[in-house]
C-alpha cells in the first residue's frame, strides 16, 4: 500500500513540475527531535490555479545523520499540497503552505561497530512552509523559507540484546535558501 501511494505521489508531482509557473531548488537545514542537525538539497514547485491559491510540489534528501546509540537515519521527503500566494509588490512574493509529505527513510542500527538493523520504510507526516521569493531578472529569484515537520516514523530498536518495535520522533524546524525560476 505504502509503496503504491508513493509511485502515485511521485507521478502527481512529475506531472504538476512539468506544468509549474514556478520552480526552485535549495539547500536545506533541519533540527530533527530524536537524530538532531541534517542537510540535504531539495526542489519545489508552484502551480497558479487561482491569483491566490497554488498546488505546491516538494521533494528533498537529506544526509546520513546519527542518533543515539549508533544510529544512523537517512531521511527524503516527498509532498504535495495547498499553496496561498500573496504578491507583495512587483519583485517580493509570500507564500505559506501545508504540503502531506510521504518521509522515506533508510536506517542502519549499529551495536560494536556490527550493523544489526537495516530497515528501510515511509511514514506519513506534514510539513508547514513559509517563504518569501524575491524577482531578479529575467524570471530568476531568490527564495528563502522556514518550515516544520512532523512525523513519527515506526521502525525497528535493539533493547538488551533483543529486536523491537520502535519509533522515531522527526519533528523539527527547518530553513531552506535557493534560487527558483518562473515562466
Amino acid at each position: 500500500m505504502k509503496t503504491s501511494i508513493l509511485v502515485l505521489t511521485i507521478c502527481i508531482l512529475s506531472a504538476l513540475t512539468t506544468q509549474a509557473q514556478w520552480v526552485g531548488g535549495y539547500a536545506s537545514f533541519w533540527d530533527t527531535e530524536d537524530f538532531g542537525d541534517t542537510y540535504g538539497g531539495g526542489f519545489v514547485g508552484h502551480w497558479q490555479v487561482h491569483e491566490l491559491i497554488a498546488v505546491e510540489g516538494r521533494g528533498v534528501w537529506y544526509r546520513d545523520t546519527s542518533g543515539p546509540e549508533g544510529e544512523e537515519i537517512e531521511p527524503a521527503t516527498l509532498g504535495i499540497g495547498p499553496a496561498l500566494t500573496v504578491a507583495m509588490n512587483e519583485k517580493w512574493t509570500g507564500y505559506g503552505s501545508v504540503v502531506g509529505t510521504v518521509f522515506m527513510f533508510a536506517r542502519d542500527f549499529l551495536v560494536d561497530g556490527e550493523e544489526v538493523i537495516d530497515d528501510d520504510g515511509a511514514d506519513f507526516g506534514l510539513t508547514f512552509t513559509g517563504g518569501l521569493r524575491v524577482e531578479l531578472h529575467s524570471n530568476w529569484s531568490l527564495l528563502a523559507e522556514a518550515y516544520y515537520n512532523t512525523v513519527t516514523i515506526d521502525t525497528k530498536a535493539v533493547r538488551d540484546g533483543e529486536i523491537v518495535d520502535d519509533e522515531i520522533d522527526l519533528d523539527g524546524f527547518g530553513v531552506n535558501l535557493g534560487i527558483g525560476y518562473s515562466w
